[in-house]
């Protein structure tokens, strides 16, 4: 049986790539150092959906903000 099949990407039409959503995100990280072998970061953003995402009955918003923290050590 054949689970896959090649694409030639050189013939591959472009309309297939147009219903694509394009959601454009914008957003800043920042690191501390918090000893030698502790850091911590982290990151705020936001995204403003593509009008294809917004449609669906599943969204409410068509923005979505997400915050991260993150701490690391290193051995």
């Amino acid at each position: 049986a054949r689970y896959y099949q090649t694409i030639d990407y050189k013939s591959v039409n472009t309309t297939i790539f147009s219903n694509q959503a394009t959601n454009h995100s914008f957003g800043i990280v920042g690191t501390l150092q918090l000893s030698p072998n502790w850091r911590a970061s982290g990151e705020l953003s936001t995204t403003n959906l593509d009008q294809q995402v917004e449609q669906s009955p599943f969204i409410k918003k068509n923005s979505v903000q997400m915050a991260q923290i993150k701490t690391s050590y290193a051995f």
